[in-house]
């Protein structure tokens, strides 16, 4: 059987997973650095389905690294949700404002995980970074280890935030119990202040912006990315790499 050319593969390949073209603005845009920027250019990638066959064999090379570029991108975002026990769309959201304090979205995502750590190190063996916490101010300010069992990393970093909040402590106590938890988690104060109102300004900020992928924008870029991965794979075993 012959095998099929390159830019046939490329251009089955886009087909197949719906097309994931976009204008080709959308291509310069992406190479910015700028995460407003960047995730308005993979939600476009991601959700547009209207060019023709004979754009996508024109432009597929282009095309292709652009929606590869995203796929890995929203593989990286949904790793990090995970690790911070969030959803894909609030960490974007969390990601986006964190990022007005220096806190890029790879530190948030350890950061949460971290919170989750020492939350559940606690409510396993009773010991750990947040001990004294549950011990002697949880109880003072009327909150229970229970109440952190099902929150997720964001929500949980919240209530810890409120709990020290309403303990009245001095900005040099707050700064040390922040950073028992997570290093670098006091950047996060102007967010977490007033019950996160910093955390949600921003937030509908993101959303108002349109930067916010989908489960389903993640779901889409995920297949590209298997598809992609897959093709690759069989073009790698005749020598023909895609670039």
């Amino acid at each position: 059987m012959a095998v099929r050319s390159l830019g046939q593969l490329t251009l089955d390949l886009v087909a197949r997973v719906g097309g994931f073209t976009g204008p080709m603005d959308q291509a310069s845009r992406a190479a910015k650095k700028d995460m407003a920027d960047i995730a308005k250019s993979f939600k476009g990638a991601a959700t547009a389905i209207t060019a023709t066959s004979a754009t996508v064999a024109a432009a597929g090379g282009a095309i292709v690294a652009l929606t590869k570029t995203a796929a890995d991108n929203a593989r990286t975002l949904q790793n990090q949700a995970q690790v911070a026990n969030a959803g894909v769309e609030e960490f974007q959201r969390m990601a986006y404002a964190t990022q007005s304090v220096q806190i890029e979205q790879d530190k948030l995502a350890g950061i949460l995980q971290d919170v989750n750590d020492r939350v559940g190190e606690f409510l396993r063996e009773g010991s750990g970074e947040m001990a004294a916490f549950f011990e002697e101010i949880a109880p003072q300010v009327g909150v229970t280890a229970e109440q952190f069992r099902n929150l997720s990393g964001p929500q949980a970093l919240q209530l810890y935030y409120d709990s020290l909040e309403k303990a009245n402590f001095s900005q040099a106590e707050m700064t040390a119990f922040l950073e028992k938890i997570a290093s670098d988690t006091t950047a996060l104060i102007p967010l977490l202040r007033d019950g996160g109102k910093g955390f949600a300004e921003m937030a509908s900020e993101a959303d108002e912006l349109g930067i916010v992928l989908s489960e389903l924008d993640i779901a889409k870029l995920n297949e590209f990315g298997r598809q992609f991965d897959r093709v690759n794979g069989i073009l790698a075993t005749t020598g023909q790499l895609i670039a």
